[in-house]
């Protein structure tokens, strides 16, 4: 036991009991409760605790901010309350249970896209640079841009453009893989649907207007375009992945004795031709 048993105990009780606690766990700085009942926390008595400098409900979670000691209080908390300690994941996931429907979504949402904010920031920057050195006339009374006056900042402009280029325009393949990440899924399949989306096979939307003709896959009775489409429809990344997961629960319950690696290869093999094939034709399929 540390030296913070007696104020352990005391927040123990005005967060409802043991009872009352789903899971608990900390950050940096902060106690993580999820409360089966959170009305029944008395919030005005655990901020006039000394040892607490604050406290917010923050998606499904009752937070108390203790300060830079708050492994130290967890670990007495621990001990006194004899609950189990879990990860800050596991006790993401107990808070669902305190949102709505709406709050469930946009946290979802949220998870998805947070992986992804580090790469689009650091692409608008750097587009964002290359903006200002080729297409800023500035120089000799409005005639000239940094790069028409210098080739060393021509050719910075073209490798940042590779960047650049790589950020935006390979995205897909980002969203992809987080999707499968949050839902569990093979990542790595979600990389490789991702990766078709954007194939150098197929038409690049800047060329799609200057093109006389438009290539496509001749399947005999029908066709289908190919020029990349990665914008359609967020929904198509999700549904995918579910389809990924159905498919090899559906082989793996068809087939109880063969061996649980070669159904999800199937189930892997059916999800591929099937996602990729219904995002292709959907919106571009012509009959003949």
């Amino acid at each position: 036991m540390g030296k913070y048993v007696e104020d352990t105990k005391e927040l123990l009780q005005l967060v409802g009991g043991k009872e009352n606690i789903a899971a608990v766990s900390h950050c940096m700085t902060r106690m993580r409760f999820v409360l089966r009942a959170p009305q029944k926390a008395d919030v005005k008595k655990i901020e006039a605790m000394k040892v607490v400098k604050g406290s917010f409900t923050q998606t499904g979670q009752f937070q108390v901010i203790i300060g830079n000691t708050v492994a130290d209080f967890y670990n007495d908390f621990i001990a006194v309350s004899g609950i189990e300690g879990v990860s800050k994941d596991a006790v993401k996931n107990a808070a669902k249970q305190n949102q709505n429907l709406l709050q469930r979504m946009i946290t979802a949402l949220a998870e998805i896209f947070a992986p992804l904010i580090p790469a689009i920031i650091t692409g608008g920057l750097i587009l964002g640079f290359g903006n200002c050195i080729d297409s800023l006339y500035l120089f000799e009374n409005g005639a000239k841009t940094l790069c028409d006056m210098s080739q060393f900042w021509t050719g910075i402009d073209s490798f940042l453009w590779l960047i650049g280029e790589a950020v935006f325009h390979m995205l897909p393949v980002g969203i992809c893989w987080s999707v499968t990440k949050k839902m569990g899924t093979t990542q790595m399949l979600g990389i490789v649907l991702g990766l078709t989306l954007v194939s150098g096979q197929l038409l690049n939307a800047y060329s799609v207007a200057g093109a006389t003709e438009i290539p496509f896959w001749d399947f005999g009775f029908f066709q289908i375009n190919m020029f990349v489409t990665s914008s359609y429809g967020f929904s198509f990344y999700i549904g995918a992945h579910w389809l990924e997961d159905w498919f090899c629960h559906i082989f793996c319950g068809l087939r109880r004795n063969y061996r649980k690696f070669q159904d999800c290869v199937w189930g892997s093999f059916w999800f591929c031709v099937c996602a990729v094939g219904y995002h292709r034709a959907s919106p571009y399929v012509k009959c003949n």
